[in-house]
């Protein structure tokens, strides 16, 4: 099975999903500011390589997770991945997509913009690990919605 955590850019939101679902973050605590530097694609998707799929870990029963940055294409992303999981013979259930996307937050965008976009992480990352920081409440729901699952069965259907 394929675990993809998806969202806007990749590099926030998703990255910090999956490394929950991962165990590579807490899921009881607000992590330390120094627990993200060790993330892989962390602040680190370019607008180049959106709609690139980037392998994060695999799970305790060897499910693959990838993050993926999908623009605004929520939908057709999903269902262009779908169908060529169709075409290739793997099962529907084989794929499971986890929107990730957090609350809109212009701190996280305005980081975002100095890190990836300025080439200013010295000044863009704080920001974004900050806001990060703040709205962590949000990712040990996705790390659930993904352990639910894998274990109870993929049953999504196509958007």
């Amino acid at each position: 099975m394929k675990i993809i955590f998806h969202c806007y850019s990749g590099s926030y939101y998703s990255a910090t999903a999956a490394a929950v679902y991962l165990h590579l973050l807490p899921i009881n605590r607000v992590p330390a500011a120094v627990e993200f530097d060790r993330l892989p694609y962390f602040d680190a998707i370019a607008p180049k390589d959106y709609g690139k799929l980037y392998m994060m870990g695999c799970d305790d029963r060897g499910n693959e997770v990838f993050i993926m940055a999908r623009r605004s294409l929520d939908k057709v992303a999903v269902r262009v991945l779908r169908g060529i999981a169709k075409i290739y013979g793997f099962s529907p259930n084989d794929l499971i997509f986890i929107d990730s996307t957090g609350p809109l937050s212009n701190l996280l965008s305005f980081g975002n913009f100095l890190s990836v976009r300025l080439g200013l992480p010295k000044l863009g990352r704080p920001l974004v690990v900050r806001e990060i920081r703040r709205l962590y409440s949000h990712f040990p729901a996705l790390s659930r919605e993904a352990e639910h699952l894998v274990h109870n069965g993929n049953l999504q259907t196509t958007p």
